[in-house]
């Protein structure tokens, strides 16, 4: 509860207690928001350590919702009026239907759509949160891969490369993909952390997907791990991790697996090649 002074048509000047409440974001909430936000943006606590301008983070992660979809941002109003600072540097970071609490803690309205108990127990990965040059991680999901009801690729052994920006890229083990439904494609391209690139078609029985796949057959040093590892488009094939199926990153170029545990915003849409 706050206390707000009011006065009454006698000239009484009263304390009144006021309980915070949800209400619709304003344009006069924005100093507050990209303030919850500066301080809950790195895993739920302070990111100015790491990203000393403070509109970084807003321009990220709050500005796009209030601005783009303001119909679903909400802040919890502290009681006079505005939605408090987070003073303390915890919460849960701003969100489309997210606010501050009385004490300075963002706190989420509930989610519609699919049920808690279908919500896998990983914890959420930013991308933005991911290094550059990237890591390799290994991952020991069960990651498949489809094209119509032909299994290209099964295993549970895969490399995870974390860039900035960019969702996972999964690369499978050459051992683990069916070599014989692959054929060398045109097209080569350079990173400047991994070296050069090879793609590969994907041909099951009458259905061809060039481009379907890629890999890095002499790989730079600090990637000896991926080399000779395949990756591919979730755009062209249907991939899977645990059962989940694969939502592709936006764009014809980079080949990030989004899961329900990754958090954008991603590199790959209009406007975002600079990032």
């Amino acid at each position: 509860m706050n206390r707000v002074r009011e006065r009454s048509h006698s000239g009484i000047v009263a304390a009144v207690e006021t309980a915070p409440f949800i209400r619709r974001y304003r344009p006069a909430d924005r100093a507050e928001l990209a303030d919850i936000c500066v301080r809950t943006a790195h895993e739920g606590g302070d990111s100015s350590v790491l990203h000393p301008d403070p509109e970084l983070m807003p321009v990220i992660f709050a500005y796009p919702y209030v601005e783009l979809e303001p119909d679903f941002a909400f802040v919890l109003d502290d009681g006079p009026g505005r939605a408090a600072p987070a003073r303390d540097g915890r919460g849960a970071g701003p969100h489309p239907r997210a606010g501050a609490g009385a004490k300075g803690r963002t706190r989420a309205a509930p989610r519609e759509g699919r049920p808690m108990s279908e919500v896998p127990s990983r914890a959420k990965e930013s991308v933005w949160d991911y290094p550059r040059p990237p890591s390799v991680v290994p991952d020991d999901r069960r990651v498949t891969v489809t094209l119509g009801s032909e299994v290209v690729a099964d295993t549970r052994a895969s490399l995870r490369v974390l860039e900035t920006t960019h969702p996972p890229v999964f690369y499978l083990p050459r051992r683990d993909v069916r070599g014989e439904l692959l054929r060398p494609g045109a097209g080569r391209s350079h990173c400047e952390w991994k070296g050069a690139a090879s793609y590969w078609d994907l041909v099951v029985g009458g259905a061809e997907v060039p481009g379907a796949a890629w890999s890095y057959e002499q790989p730079l040093g600090p990637y000896e791990a991926i080399r000779g590892c395949l990756a591919f488009y979730p755009s062209l094939v249907r991939c899977t991790v645990d059962g989940e199926v694969v939502t592709a990153q936006e764009g014809d170029f980079y080949g990030g697996w989004i899961t329900r545990e990754i958090v954008g915003p991603f590199k790959g849409g209009p406007g975002t090649w600079g990032w």
